[in-house]
């Protein structure tokens, strides 16, 4: 399982931990109902068409050289591997994205994969309610600075993972988690003119950062998770000298 760096550039009273590496993203799950041995090659199809289609379309592979929606979390952070020669440059521009993330103060964000993957932890009581999948008024507020990142077009992939507490059963927590996970997705690429590479993953409360024995420990619990990996684009331009602090986010 991949780890998060030591370093971190801004503490909230949440502490973002690794998801469960086996989950399976919201494609994966859909595309496995239902399916048999006599309906392999069907269910092959099905999955490709979810992929597809999901938010009307507007998924695509051409900004990393493998489809994200096929790959596990552990899979999805670590793709696409960046050459020892562009990691120095990509991993400073990270950073300076992490800096600017950081400045908000309404996330915990921290850096992994030595410096390339930028990690952003937001308690998901300041975007739903409790018990609630609906997005509160202030989440967007809370949400845009990544809904900008999907703007830029090709530069980064955003993994989402959206976890709960123990209270109730795997079955409702599973859901809410679901739920929730699919509502910040929706949120984050509805409208974008570009085709953005958004991958959610359910967590429910299989992976607690603390135990569930008090009220403050299931708070930090229930968190979204927003991995901003670099694209085949961001490294590219790293690889041709033009990757510099101008293509940050404003």
């Amino acid at each position: 399982m991949l780890r998060f760096a030591s370093v971190i550039l801004f503490a909230a009273s949440i502490i973002a931990m690794p998801a469960a590496a086996n989950a399976d993203n919201i494609f994966q799950k859909i595309a496995r109902i239902g399916t048999t041995q006599t309906e392999a090659k069907e269910d092959t199809q099905a999955k490709d068409e979810t992929a597809n289609t999901k938010k009307g379309g507007k998924k695509s592979k051409n900004a990393i050289s493998v489809d994200p929606y096929e790959l596990s979390l552990d899979e999805n952070l670590r793709v696409p591997e960046i050459n020892e020669k562009q990691h120095d440059i990509v991993a400073s521009y990270m950073n300076e994205l992490a800096k600017k993330l950081a400045q908000r103060k309404v996330a915990r964000i921290e850096t992994m994969r030595s410096g390339e993957v930028v990690v952003a932890t937001i308690s998901t009581d300041l975007l739903f309610a409790q018990n609630d999948t609906v997005l509160r008024p202030t989440a967007p507020e809370i949400l845009s600075p990544y809904r900008a990142l999907l703007s830029r077009g090709d530069m980064y992939k955003l993994v989402v993972t959206c976890h709960t507490d123990d209270t109730g059963s795997p079955v409702y927590t599973d859901r809410l988690s679901e739920s929730r996970v699919n509502a910040v997705d929706q949120w984050l690429s509805r409208n974008l003119t570009s085709e953005p590479v958004l991958v959610p993953y359910a967590m429910g409360a299989t992976e607690p950062l603390y135990e569930n024995d008090s009220q403050s420990h299931r708070a930090a619990n229930r968190r979204v998770e927003i991995f901003i990996v670099p694209s085949d684009r961001l490294i590219e331009l790293a690889k041709s000298g033009k990757l510099t602090s101008e293509a940050l986010p404003r």
